[in-house]
């Protein structure tokens, strides 16, 4: 297999054994790639950062559209006299020096404060056997709070459970990473290129996710208001008092708001021990009891310093004598 800039040799044994990616492979003579930050500054090894290529051996540009050559091959601010050309790809150099392809830079996103490559997450679902193709996109839910949605294709249905992947995935990701929903579909849509169109997935629905847990309704005016709090903050059209508010897409952020509303609905101060068993049932429960007001404390008199008794001392020592 050969590019332009790297290359990269398949060993009859990569044939079988699958479970690394094949690297893009090393750079070619003549050519230079650089990993850079957002700054414009070398990554750290093994770190992942922007594939840059250095080379006099560039092509002039796009055709026809002198923005985007303008945005993509830059003068080398090194002064070499040589051009860069920004790939929009993400990459990060193996132990061995071949270059690894880490997704597009376009498709990053920030998830809570974390910066997110959904292909990483797309590729952690593939290892599940009856996923066959798959997509993670950010879906805006607000402005300041993007939440990812898994879409993905199976074999035969049923398939897997929205629990099931969830699991899957908590084994090699950390929880920001887990999608917030999964949209199963007959088959991912695809542009000219035969490339999963994202314009074209479709929002996700409000239906209850399958969970394991079965479906209960509330019992009580206050289970009631709390389960429609948890449905207008997850975007879902039903709640069971049973269901964990993390199984149904909710994040550690959502669920403190969601806290605080209900401590605010109801005027009485939730104890921590909702993060235990997040369900409807147990915030409910928890709610009717108050927690105590602390006393406030006066603050303890200060005692004289030495000078101060050296001196009260010394005023009754003259009284004294007089």
């Amino acid at each position: 297999m050969r590019f332009s800039s790297s290359r990269h040799e398949i060993a009859p044994a990569e044939f079988c054994d699958c479970a690394d990616p094949v690297p893009v492979g090393v750079v070619c003579e003549g050519h230079e790639v650089l990993l850079l930050d957002d700054k414009g500054v070398s990554v750290a090894p093994g770190e992942i950062g922007q594939i840059v290529v250095r080379s006099e051996q560039l092509s002039p540009g796009y055709w026809r559209n002198p923005a985007l050559t303008a945005a993509k091959f830059r003068p080398d601010p090194v002064g070499s006299g040589t051009r860069l050309f920004y790939t929009g790809d993400l990459g990060r150099f193996r132990p061995d020096g071949a270059l690894e392809h880490c997704g597009r830079l376009d498709f990053m996103v920030k998830i809570r404060g974390f910066r997110v490559e959904p292909e990483a997450i797309a590729s952690a679902l593939k290892e599940h056997p009856a996923v066959v193709e798959c997509v993670v996109v950010a879906n805006a839910a607000t402005e300041h709070d993007p939440r990812l949605v898994a879409y993905y294709a199976v074999k035969n249905l049923p398939g897997p459970t929205t629990q099931e992947l969830r699991t899957l995935l908590a084994q090699t990701l950390p929880p920001y990473m887990i999608p917030a929903r999964f949209v199963r579909m007959a088959h991912l849509p695809r542009n000219m290129n035969g490339k999963i169109d994202r314009t074209a997935l479709p929002a996700p629905d409000r239906v209850r996710p399958e969970l394991e847990t079965p479906y209960v309704a509330p019992r009580t005016d206050l289970e009631t208001n709390i389960a429609e709090l948890w449905a207008e903050a997850l975007e879902l059209d039903l709640v069971g008092v049973d269901d964990n508010f993390f199984a149904l897409g909710g994040d550690s952020l959502s669920a403190l708001r969601i806290v605080l509303q209900v401590e605010t609905f109801t005027g009485r101060r939730a104890p921590p021990g909702f993060f235990d068993r997040p369900t409807v049932a147990n915030l409910a429960q928890l709610c009717h009891f108050r927690t105590p007001q602390r006393r406030r404390c006066r603050p303890a008199a200060r005692s004289p310093n030495r000078r101060q008794q050296n001196a009260k001392i010394a005023a009754q020592t003259r009284r004294r004598c007089r």
